[in-house]
């Protein structure tokens, strides 16, 4: 198979690959996980590996040392790594609609499905897969970053906030056109626009 993923482990101990295999024009994808504690000893150090027919699964992350999230192009897979030597899969979750962007934050696996409307519907998934939080995106955003325990998605007039726990912190308009935003502090970002960089203050 040809490697088109990997994913470390936050403590560097484990390691997931997504591999495809392409046979008669048909691409399949075997997940593989590896334990590569030294305490392993065996010479063959893959602990598992789960394979999925005519799928694409081109994007892997460890969302805590022990959840990891396969994104795939019709659904996400997610697994536990409770015990290091034996994952397992926990839920596997059909996309519901088309899907616009796939991202993590915060130990949480983010969707951006488009709606039939225009506009955009953003879903957390926590470790297990289960859907958490959803807000409606009814702007046409041109940037996602995730810093200093804030979720930003914004366009150069507008802006939504999410914190840590995904709870809404802002989501409404810039006076001016915005090029980037970056986490400077707790509460605090720094905005940069026409009008050159001014400071921006969050309610805590």
């Amino acid at each position: 198979g040809v490697p088109i993923a990997m994913a470390l482990a936050p403590d560097g101990q484990g390691m997931a690959f997504s591999m495809v295999n392409v046979t008669g024009g048909t691409a399949d994808t075997r997940l593989t996980f590896l334990d590569l504690d030294a305490e392993n000893t065996g010479t063959d150090k893959v602990v598992g590996a789960f394979k999925y027919p005519e799928a694409l699964y081109p994007e892997l992350t460890y969302l805590t040392q022990k959840e990891v999230c396969a994104f795939g192009d019709t659904g996400m897979e997610f697994f536990s790594l409770a015990d290091p030597a034996s994952p397992k899969l926990v839920q596997s979750v059909p996309h519901e609609k088309k899907v616009r962007s796939a991202f993590t934050a915060f130990g949480q696996a983010c969707i951006i499905y488009e709606n039939e409307d225009g506009g955009s519907e953003l879903v957390f998934f926590d470790g297990d897969g289960d859907r958490g939080l959803s807000y409606e995106l009814d702007f046409e955003y041109s940037q996602i970053t995730c810093s200093g325990g804030y979720l930003l998605i914004y366009s150069e007039e507008r802006c939504f906030i999410t914190g840590k726990s995904g709870q809404l912190v802002y989501n409404g308009t810039f006076s001016g056109s915005t090029y980037q935003m970056v986490v400077t502090g707790m509460h605090t970002l720094l905005q940069i626009g026409d009008y050159g960089m001014r400071e921006v203050k969050l309610k805590g």
